[in-house]
Protein backbone atom coordinates (compact mmCIF):
# COMPACT_ATOMS: atom_id res chain seq x y z
CA UNK A 1 0.00 0.00 0.00
CA UNK A 2 1.17 3.65 -1.00
CA UNK A 3 2.13 6.08 1.69
CA UNK A 4 -0.26 9.06 2.29
CA UNK A 5 2.65 11.21 0.87
CA UNK A 6 2.95 9.44 -2.17
CA UNK A 7 -0.80 8.94 -2.70
CA UNK A 8 -0.86 12.77 -2.62
CA UNK A 9 1.74 13.20 -5.10
CA UNK A 10 0.65 11.34 -7.34
CA UNK A 11 -3.19 12.86 -7.29
CA UNK A 12 -0.89 15.95 -7.65
CA UNK A 13 0.87 14.70 -10.58
CA UNK A 14 -2.35 13.28 -12.20
CA UNK A 15 -4.06 16.56 -11.25
CA UNK A 16 -1.07 18.41 -13.02
CA UNK A 17 -1.02 16.16 -15.98
CA UNK A 18 -4.84 16.97 -16.76
CA UNK A 19 -4.70 20.30 -16.03
CA UNK A 20 -1.57 20.13 -18.63
CA UNK A 21 -3.76 18.29 -20.84
CA UNK A 22 -7.12 20.85 -20.83
CA UNK A 23 -4.70 23.67 -21.21
CA UNK A 24 -3.41 21.97 -24.20
CA UNK A 25 -6.78 21.50 -25.56
CA UNK A 26 -7.77 24.90 -24.31
CA UNK A 27 -4.98 26.48 -26.43
CA UNK A 28 -5.63 24.39 -29.51
CA UNK A 29 -9.62 25.54 -28.68
CA UNK A 30 -8.35 29.61 -28.68
CA UNK A 31 -5.84 28.81 -31.59
CA UNK A 32 -8.82 27.32 -33.46
CA UNK A 33 -11.24 30.05 -32.60
CA UNK A 34 -8.63 32.87 -33.20
CA UNK A 35 -7.90 31.38 -37.21
CA UNK A 36 -11.89 31.64 -37.63
CA UNK A 37 -12.44 35.09 -36.21
CA UNK A 38 -9.56 35.76 -38.42
CA UNK A 39 -10.98 34.15 -41.12
CA UNK A 40 -14.69 35.75 -40.23
CA UNK A 41 -13.07 39.12 -40.11
CA UNK A 42 -11.23 39.20 -43.58
CA UNK A 43 -14.40 37.41 -45.11
CA UNK A 44 -16.40 40.51 -43.99
CA UNK A 45 -13.92 42.69 -45.00
CA UNK A 46 -13.83 41.33 -48.30
CA UNK A 47 -17.10 41.53 -48.19
CA UNK A 48 -17.60 45.07 -47.48
CA UNK A 49 -14.92 46.09 -50.05
CA UNK A 50 -16.21 44.36 -52.27
CA UNK A 51 -19.33 45.95 -52.07
CA UNK A 52 -18.05 49.21 -51.99
CA UNK A 53 -16.52 48.52 -55.06
CA UNK A 54 -19.82 47.43 -56.65
CA UNK A 55 -21.46 50.75 -55.90
CA UNK A 56 -18.22 52.65 -57.07
CA UNK A 57 -18.48 50.91 -60.30
CA UNK A 58 -22.13 51.42 -60.58
CA UNK A 59 -21.91 55.02 -59.90
CA UNK A 60 -19.09 55.26 -62.45
CA UNK A 61 -21.69 53.68 -64.80
CA UNK A 62 -24.38 55.94 -63.55
CA UNK A 63 -22.18 59.20 -64.51
CA UNK A 64 -21.31 57.51 -68.11
CA UNK A 65 -24.93 56.73 -68.84
CA UNK A 66 -26.26 60.47 -67.53
CA UNK A 67 -23.53 61.91 -69.91
CA UNK A 68 -24.51 59.63 -72.81
CA UNK A 69 -28.04 60.23 -72.25
CA UNK A 70 -27.43 64.23 -72.07
CA UNK A 71 -25.91 63.83 -75.47
CA UNK A 72 -29.00 62.02 -76.53
CA UNK A 73 -30.93 64.45 -75.63
CA UNK A 74 -29.48 66.89 -77.33
CA UNK A 75 -29.31 65.18 -80.42
CA UNK A 76 -32.62 64.57 -80.56
CA UNK A 77 -33.43 68.35 -79.94
CA UNK A 78 -30.94 69.41 -82.48
CA UNK A 79 -33.09 67.40 -84.90
CA UNK A 80 -36.21 68.85 -84.37
CA UNK A 81 -35.04 72.09 -84.38
CA UNK A 82 -33.49 71.46 -87.66
CA UNK A 83 -37.04 69.70 -88.78
CA UNK A 84 -38.93 72.97 -87.96
CA UNK A 85 -36.23 74.76 -89.67
CA UNK A 86 -36.59 72.74 -92.88
CA UNK A 87 -40.23 72.78 -92.75
CA UNK A 88 -40.61 76.59 -92.21
CA UNK A 89 -37.49 76.39 -95.52
CA UNK A 90 -39.89 73.94 -97.46
CA UNK A 91 -43.45 75.45 -96.99
CA UNK A 92 -42.40 78.75 -96.11
CA UNK A 93 -44.46 80.44 -98.65
CA UNK A 94 -47.35 78.37 -97.72
CA UNK A 95 -47.71 78.93 -93.93
CA UNK A 96 -48.87 81.99 -92.34
CA UNK A 97 -47.20 84.67 -90.35
CA UNK A 98 -48.45 83.14 -87.29
CA UNK A 99 -47.72 79.37 -88.36
CA UNK A 100 -44.43 80.71 -89.05
CA UNK A 101 -43.84 82.44 -85.27
CA UNK A 102 -45.50 79.75 -84.02
CA UNK A 103 -42.68 77.16 -85.41
CA UNK A 104 -40.16 79.68 -84.11
CA UNK A 105 -41.99 79.75 -80.54
CA UNK A 106 -41.48 75.74 -80.39
CA UNK A 107 -37.78 76.22 -81.78
CA UNK A 108 -37.23 78.34 -78.59
CA UNK A 109 -38.64 76.47 -76.17
CA UNK A 110 -36.94 73.58 -77.57
CA UNK A 111 -33.61 75.31 -76.92
CA UNK A 112 -34.93 76.29 -73.52
CA UNK A 113 -35.69 72.37 -72.72
CA UNK A 114 -32.00 72.07 -73.95
CA UNK A 115 -30.71 74.53 -71.55
CA UNK A 116 -32.58 73.02 -68.62
CA UNK A 117 -31.77 69.57 -69.69
CA UNK A 118 -27.80 70.65 -69.53
CA UNK A 119 -28.06 72.03 -65.73
CA UNK A 120 -30.30 68.76 -65.01
CA UNK A 121 -27.50 66.62 -66.26
CA UNK A 122 -24.50 68.71 -64.42
CA UNK A 123 -26.78 68.45 -61.39
CA UNK A 124 -27.11 64.84 -61.62
CA UNK A 125 -23.32 63.79 -62.56
CA UNK A 126 -22.34 66.65 -60.00
CA UNK A 127 -24.43 64.53 -57.33
CA UNK A 128 -23.04 61.41 -58.84
CA UNK A 129 -19.56 62.60 -58.67
CA UNK A 130 -20.18 63.32 -54.78
CA UNK A 131 -21.51 60.33 -54.28
CA UNK A 132 -18.55 58.86 -56.05
CA UNK A 133 -15.93 60.78 -53.84
CA UNK A 134 -17.76 59.57 -50.62
CA UNK A 135 -17.52 56.02 -51.88
CA UNK A 136 -14.07 55.99 -52.80
CA UNK A 137 -13.14 57.73 -49.27
CA UNK A 138 -15.22 55.10 -47.38
CA UNK A 139 -13.81 51.95 -49.50
CA UNK A 140 -9.76 53.68 -48.86
CA UNK A 141 -10.95 53.46 -44.73
CA UNK A 142 -12.40 50.02 -44.94
CA UNK A 143 -9.66 48.85 -47.03
CA UNK A 144 -6.55 50.75 -44.98
CA UNK A 145 -8.34 49.81 -41.06
CA UNK A 146 -8.47 45.66 -43.09
CA UNK A 147 -5.08 46.39 -44.27
CA UNK A 148 -4.29 47.04 -40.40
CA UNK A 149 -5.87 44.53 -38.65
CA UNK A 150 -4.74 41.57 -41.04
CA UNK A 151 -1.58 43.07 -39.97
CA UNK A 152 -2.07 42.86 -36.22
CA UNK A 153 -3.61 39.32 -36.61
CA UNK A 154 -0.90 38.25 -38.10
CA UNK A 155 1.21 39.54 -35.35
Amino acid sequence: MKKPEEKDSELLDNFIDELESGKKYISKKAQHASQDVEKIFSDLSTEKIGSLKEAIEDIQQLIITRQKLNEEINIDIDKLKMDIDNFILKFGDDTTRAEQLNLKKKQVELEEIKIQEKVNAWRDIANLKKELRERIKEFREKESSATMLDKILKE
